[in-house]
């Protein structure tokens, strides 16, 4: 029936009415009864958006509910994406604004997202229970502070430990609390090893020995936050140009794009200068995948012992006086 479905919806012009049942009109009115029809292994959101006529929002699951980063294509305000879907999965729409909304997905079921451009914090998602109490509990919690909102948080998770908004909060609280990668302040770096990408002319695979300090900077063309301290990054670079090896920190960035034009593009034009591969897997590149890389943009930095001395999300508060400290012991 999925297969009958997908070929007549490629009909781009009505088949033409006729007396009757016969002819063309019989295949247009099988192929509306067929659409009514719910597919239990696909997932479907539906938007509607208001103050915003053309965009593309970028969508992802780091749960197993998509293989790599997708697009809703939003043309006079409203959007329609389905994906397979054969078990529940979380999924994270990214706005341009780099706000993200999470919808539950549910195998067989189609939710509805609606709201204003201009408030995308207070976007609803209504058509099954986990989405709208989700709904609930952000809109009721926008504006309160950190505390506030963990406290709630802990609440929620103690009233309803079954709930898979209480699966999402707990990870949402144990990043808060472990940070955003499988490593931890004094960890050795683990073996890495980062072999051409096709993308440039260099044969070369990257790999880091002891004797020299590393930052891995992790980001994406579609997280224009994470190509936000690529200035400091080319400072840092100029700054070390001349220090002997145990303090020359060696930049090496890791892109999750999934276009190489995308990928190239923003290198250009944000001078990426320094080592960088791209292997278009997104949250399925190995290196991502072996140091348990979480969030976008996310630096991870070591001494010349190959030690973790400074990771994080923001580079001034999390990376720069270490970096510092390096350069200058």
């Amino acid at each position: 029936m999925n297969q009958f479905v997908r070929l007549f919806s490629k009909v781009s012009t009505p088949l033409p009415l006729r007396e009757g049942l016969g002819g063309g009109s019989l295949l247009v009115l099988l192929f509306f009864l067929l659409s009514s029809c719910n597919d239990p292994y696909s997932f479907r959101i539906k938007g509607e958006i208001s103050n915003i006529q053309q965009a593309d929002f970028l969508i992802y699951s780091l749960d197993g509910g998509l293989n790599e980063v997708d697009t809703l294509h939003v043309k006079e305000g409203s959007f329609d994406w389905r994906t397979p879907l054969t078990e529940e999965a979380t999924f994270h729409i990214v706005f341009p604004n780099l706000s993200e909304l999470i919808v539950f997905g549910h195998p067989g079921k189609k939710v509805k997202v609606e709201g204003d451009a201009n408030e995308l914090r207070a976007m609803r998602v209504s058509g099954t229970d986990d989405n709208e109490r989700y709904t609930e509990f952000r809109t009721a919690h926008l504006n309160v502070s950190e505390r506030e909102l963990k406290q709630a948080m802990e609440s929620f998770i103690k009233e309803n430990p079954e709930s898979n908004i209480s699966t999402l909060l707990q990870r949402q609280l144990t990043l808060q609390d472990i940070g955003y990668s499988r490593l931890k302040r004094g960890d050795k770096l683990p073996k890495i090893v980062l072999p051409p990408d096709g993308l440039t002319s260099t044969t070369d695979t990257l790999t880091f020995k002891v004797g020299q300090p590393v930052l891995l900077i992790f980001w994406a063309s579609w997280n224009r936050e994470s190509t936000g301290n690529f200035f400091d990054i080319l400072r840092l670079r100029r700054q070390v140009a001349n220090l002997p090896l145990e303090r020359k920190i060696r930049p090496v960035s890791i892109s999750l794009d999934l276009e190489p034009q995308d990928y190239t593009s923003t290198c250009r034009y944000d001078s990426v200068v320094w080592e960088s591969r791209c292997y278009r897997q997104s949250w399925s590149t190995p290196v991502v995948e072996q140091l348990g890389i979480r969030e976008l943009p996310y630096y991870i930095l070591t001494d010349d012992k190959q030690r973790v001395v400074a990771q994080g999300t923001d580079w001034k508060n999390h990376i720069q006086e270490a970096a510092l400290n390096i350069i200058h012991p």
